[in-house]
């Protein structure tokens, strides 16, 4: 489906004396040319608008029915059931950090723990960089300190439909840290299976 809105917003010059904006509505069904003559045959002064009274906290502006508004409200809130709001990890650096297939990751691994490829050559290599959340220095050392470095090679779903790999915890990527414990949990689940 398809639309079209027009919007016009009038600023009156006197802030002090003048209430808060009014809010009409007008919504037009119909085909295109039902709509172009609806324009084409009234003037602002002849459209029968509706007015709205926009209220916090959703500030609508369109006619809606809130008889369930009082009912919606009682149930919980979503920051509720997930304490921790956690959209996955982040990377900044998918070129590294996300792989196709785990022989590439493991090779991006094996470059991290070569103590004889200097960190510009590994920058240069992979071309990454250093940022205020990571330091390639810090990486390496993090995954060399690591007795088991290949169990934080993990499958992940990339996007829909992409299934890749990832050094994890935090080797390649970059995750605040109540990101990290709810996917170490997540990451424990997906070593079970």
């Amino acid at each position: 489906m398809q639309g079209v809105s027009i919007n016009i917003f009038i600023k009156k010059k006197d802030k002090e004396t003048s209430p808060l904006a009014q809010v009409f509505y007008k919504d037009i069904y119909g085909s295109r040319k039902l709509k172009l003559n609806f324009l084409a045959e009234n003037k602002l002064s002849t459209v029968n608008f509706q007015e709205i009274v926009p209220s916090v906290p959703l500030y609508i502006f369109r006619p809606h029915n809130n008889h369930l508004q009082e009912v919606y409200e009682s149930g919980f809130k979503i920051d509720k059931l997930m304490i921790n709001c956690v959209q996955g990890f982040k990377t900044d650096r998918d070129n590294l950090a996300i792989q196709y297939s785990k022989e590439d990751i493991e090779n991006i691994a094996f470059d991290m723990l070569n103590t004889t490829l200097s960190d510009n050559d590994f920058q240069s290599k992979y071309k990454v960089k250093n940022n205020r959340d990571w330091y390639l220095s810090e990486a390496r050392q993090r995954i060399r300190n690591k007795k088991n470095w290949n169990d934080c090679i993990i499958k992940i779903q990339y996007r829909p439909f992409d299934v890749c790999w990832t050094l994890f915890p935090n080797s390649v990527n970059v995750s605040p840290q109540t990101h990290q414990r709810t996917m170490a949990r997540y990451v424990d689940e997906v070593r079970k299976k």
